[in-house]
């Protein structure tokens, strides 16, 4: 699940997981994993082709579905999609 704080680690290293396994703090380490890394970035660049608009409706409304059921609340949701 995504949460602010992984959207808040994921934005300190810019999209980085290199950058975090070599700077950061225990806690982020332990909390993002690969999975976690991956997740996001694939949404933020479906978002990305979303606001270019790039995508078919059926897939703009596959990606607010995907970001629905994988962040825990409207607000991570809204962050998520102005990291794109």
């Amino acid at each position: 699940m995504i949460t602010q704080y992984k959207l808040e680690i994921y934005k300190r290293y810019n999209g980085d997981p290199d950058g975090c396994c070599l700077s950061g703090d225990e806690r982020e380490k332990t909390l993002m994993n690969e999975h976690d890394w991956f997740e996001i970035q694939e949404l933020v660049q479906k978002v990305t082709l979303l606001k270019q608009g790039l995508v078919s409706q059926a897939f703009a409304q596959q990606i607010n579905q995907a970001i629905q059921s994988q962040t825990d609340n409207e607000e991570t949701a809204k962050l998520l999609k102005d990291l794109a």
